[in-house]
């Protein structure tokens, strides 16, 4: 899923399986509106909660359809990494 968004998968260590939080915290402010929306989505689904802080009605108010997409599909059959 995160594989359709390159320049945020590089925030996962694919052989740790695991972020590093100082990096997404400092990405998540320098980043535009659409992809910090997007790397709250990925973080909740890796995390399993919400700390960061998703807003799907700001997803559906912000996002282009390709963006949307992602998250659709994951709603449809959602998985837990």
């Amino acid at each position: 899923m995160i594989r359709r968004m390159p320049e945020l998968a590089e925030l996962w260590d694919p052989f740790k399986c695991e972020y590093d939080p100082e990096h997404v915290d400092l990405v998540l402010g320098v980043t535009s509106h659409g992809k910090a929306i997007m790397l709250r989505f990925f973080l909740g689904v890796w995390r399993h909660d919400n700390e960061y802080g998703f807003d799907l009605f700001d997803a559906v108010a912000i996002l282009d359809e390709e963006l949307l997409e992602i998250i659709t599909d994951w709603m449809a059959d959602p998985f837990w990494p």
